[in-house]
């Protein structure tokens, strides 16, 4: 009896075990089972023209997924005719040779282009700015409330407002272009921003089925935009080659150090101290001051930034370095010409150090010694002077980055500071009177 109950409950073992079988129970993979592989995630597909190499922002906020995908398209900085009222950015170029891709003044498509174009742009310090936003959503869309932050320290957030839609593209009377408005006034000082903007749509009108939101949206950027303290002087609109240039606002702002000077005056004094000690120059006194980026009466600005000509400069140069890049971010200097100028006191210049003799290296001033010499005789100095000198001046004061430097002297400090009237035969070469006086805006290229 018990030998038969044990072959009944072996046998209703066996049964229960091979219905688990068929049932797919928990039994282990054999060797020669099949692997199937999981289903791969759905690989999304970005609209033409957008840039593939941002990473994907998520649909909705914290990434709950939403039937809405809204973007920005377009952004213009430059989007007014001539700079009107400055309440836009100013109309810029690459450099002297080449032209930005956007047209400006109100023309074309945007600085920004999403995944094809991003350009930089130009404003007036303290300014109160708009910018125009194209927009695409689906067609079922037909309004959203849409915002733009930025980074604490850099663009100004773009206040909310409703963006109307018209067969999935934004609409602002007839233009497809809408007008968004910054938080607050463009930096008050001058200043080179590298920010993006985080762009969310709220309130998404959609016949019998409105979105509540925040549908965070994908960012745009990174905007590059220059802020200057004034218009740039005329002549730096005197020809379409001369517009304010990113190459020359990259050169002030960072390589020269103007970023975040509030006064006209201050960054002139960078760049004075920038050239005289910054920049590796010195002083041409081999061949008695001869100029080297200026052809006829043009400075060569293009090749001043990259050192292309080399690292040996006279007087002209260097104020015609500091004369354009001052006028650039604001300023209205001038460019100061004097002859005769004189002997000199014991001063610095550029490269060279202390000195009173500045052509002491030139052949054709063989035996007058060394840069400091203080010997003088009646009638002709034994040792060399300038026939000439050049330097700016902004406001009445003066700026000199051949020596010193100065940085925004009086004339008479200037005067007093560099000219040396101690004997006869100093007088003799010294002024007053000055044979030529001249004050002028160099030209440049």
């Amino acid at each position: 009896m018990r030998r038969g109950r044990l072959i009944m409950i072996e046998r209703s073992l066996r049964t229960w075990a091979c219905l688990f079988l068929l049932i797919g129970g928990c039994a282990a993979p054999r060797d020669d089972d099949p692997v199937v592989p999981p289903p791969p995630n759905p690989v999304e597909t970005l609209p033409d023209g957008e840039n593939r190499n941002e990473p994907a922002a998520p649909d909705g906020e914290d990434g709950e997924e939403v039937a809405v995908r809204i973007r920005v398209t377009h952004i213009k900085f430059d989007h007014k005719p001539n700079d009107a009222g400055f309440t836009d950015a100013l109309d810029i170029r690459a450099d002297r040779a080449n032209d930005l891709q956007h047209k400006g003044s109100g023309q074309g498509e945007g600085e920004w282009i999403s995944g094809t174009r991003n350009e930089a742009a130009l404003y007036l310090a303290d300014r109160t700015v708009t910018v125009l936003v194209r927009l695409e959503a689906p067609v079922a869309v037909t309004a959203a409330d849409i915002e733009a932050r930025a980074s604490p320290n850099g663009l100004r957030h773009l206040k909310k407002r409703t963006v109307q839609f018209v067969n999935g593209v934004s609409r602002e009377g007839t233009s497809e272009y809408v007008t968004f408005t910054p938080s607050g006034n463009t930096s008050t000082s001058i200043k080179k921003i590298v920010d993006s903007w985080d762009w969310t749509a709220t309130d998404v009108r959609i016949p019998n089925a409105p979105l509540p939101g925040p549908i965070r949206m994908r960012s745009t950027g990174p905007h590059t935009t220059y802020t200057v303290l004034a218009q740039p002087h005329a002549q730096w609109y005197g020809e379409e080659q001369t517009h304010p240039w990113v190459s020359a606002l990259e050169f002030a702002l960072v390589t020269a150090g103007a970023d975040g000077k509030t006064r006209v005056g201050d960054a002139a004094a960078q760049f004075t101290e920038f050239v005289f000690s910054g920049y590796g120059l010195s002083y041409s006194g081999a061949d008695q001051g001869g100029r080297k980026y200026i052809d006829g009466d043009v400075f060569d600005l293009t090749s001043f930034m990259t050192r292309g000509r080399g690292k040996l400069v006279a007087c002209q140069d260097t104020a015609a370095a500091v004369h354009v890049l001052t006028n650039l971010v604001g300023g209205q200097s001038v460019y100061r010409h004097v002859d005769p100028f004189g002997c000199l006191q014991r001063v610095q210049v550029i490269g060279i150090g202390l000195c009173n003799n500045p052509f002491h290296e030139s052949p054709a001033f063989a035996g007058t010694g060394a840069r400091v010499n203080d010997d003088a005789a009646p009638g002709v100095p034994t040792r060399s002077y300038f026939n000439f000198h050049t330097w700016v001046e902004l406001n009445g004061a003066y700026y000199d980055a051949t020596m010193g430097p100065f940085l925004g002297t009086t004339a008479q400090q200037y005067f007093t500071s560099t000219i040396d009237r101690s004997t006869i035969a100093e007088k003799a070469v010294t002024f007053p009177p000055f044979t030529s006086n001249l004050t002028t805006r160099a030209k440049f290229k």
